[in-house]
């Protein structure tokens, strides 16, 4: 038995959409709670989540 629930398309099914990439900034001290955030929203079970740390 199958557990997953496809946004889009059906299990077992190649499915093409259309994405977008969006890039945002924010303190390092927020950075756990921006990431539950988009796991939250995201419409993937397993969102990409790219942090790269800037020094200054």
């Amino acid at each position: 038995m199958h557990e997953s629930k496809p946004l889009n398309g059906s299990i077992g099914e190649i499915s093409f959409v259309t994405e977008c990439k969006m890039e945002f900034s924010c303190s390092l001290k927020n950075i756990d709670e921006v990431k539950n955030i988009i796991k939250r929203i995201h419409p993937y079970e397993e969102p990409v989540i790219n942090s790269i740390p800037f020094l200054n």
